[in-house]
């Protein structure tokens, strides 16, 4: 009953640290660019998407985490003991970490890669000419400048959306262990479960991306298609997975002995 006990009080602040780690990043990503651009960073339904499979797949897959066996070997907890205490510092630390992923992302769809894309010019004057407008008419070059940057932002959005999902895919493997247990020594594989839950996650995202009747629901190309290149996944995965190196790498930092002094009178570490 004990070993049971702990083992669900457990998976409770597994699934705790993950959404706290992974949730806000959206908000604030969404308030930064907006603020500065008036643009959106993601789609409301590409929102809801996110958490749908974030919350409810690889979360609600740890509750299924196997037993520790150093479980029964950790001394009681005290009556003093705060639920939060060895997450809330890294939830913050790796809040950032997937701010960075998803704002990095966006603004280089936004203002290098996108702005450089021909196609999105061309789908433009598509467009132009679908509505009756030619080169001659007063509104042409108005209406092509703004469908051209309306296909931008779109790019980023979708950019920023996969970026985000896939963190979140590799993030869980981190999060489903404590400050003291390094990622591989807690065997991240062993919970078929999770591994189940992400790889279905994956599926659905590449069917959001990849389907034309999901891509018009998922993302601002409505009138065209457009399927991610090797060049914007290989993009995307190296930050997000090189992000999560620097998560795994904090963690390393916060089982330092020096980090521990530090700050064991506040109560962090």
């Amino acid at each position: 009953a004990v070993e049971e006990g702990r083992n669900i009080f457990e998976n409770m602040k597994k699934f705790i640290r993950y959404l706290l780690s992974c949730n806000f990043d959206e908000i604030f990503a969404v308030l930064i660019i907006f603020a500065a651009f008036t643009e959106l960073a993601f789609l409301p339904l590409q929102i809801l998407f996110l958490n749908l499979l974030t919350d409810a797949l690889p979360a609600l897959s740890l509750s299924f985490d196997p037993y520790d066996p150093e479980l029964m070997k950790r001394p009681p907890r005290g009556k003093q003991s705060s639920f939060v205490k060895d997450m809330y510092v890294f939830a913050s630390v790796a809040g950032v970490v997937a701010l960075v992923c998803s704002l990095s992302v966006f603004l280089l769809g936004y203002l290098v890669i996108g702005p450089n894309m021909a196609i999105f010019g061309d789908w433009a004057v598509m467009d132009a000419l679908a509505n009756g407008l030619t080169a001659g008419s007063p509104n042409y070059l108005a209406f092509v400048v703004d469908q051209t940057n309306h296909y931008v932002v779109s790019y980023a959005q979708v950019l920023a959306f996969v970026t985000t999902l896939s963190f979140e895919l590799w993030f869980v493997f981190i999060a489903r262990n404590d400050n003291k247990t390094s990622l591989l020594k807690s065997h991240p594989f062993k919970n078929k479960y999770l591994i189940g839950a992400v790889i279905l996650s994956w599926g659905l995202l590449i069917m959001a991306v990849y389907v034309p009747p999901m891509q018009v629901i998922f993302s601002g190309f409505k009138l065209h298609y457009y399927a991610l290149t090797g060049r914007d996944w290989l993009m995307m995965l190296s930050i997000t997975i090189g992000m999560c190196i620097i998560a795994e790498l904090f963690r390393y930092l916060f089982r330092a002995e020096w980090f521990q002094r530090t700050f064991s009178k506040a109560n962090v570490a």
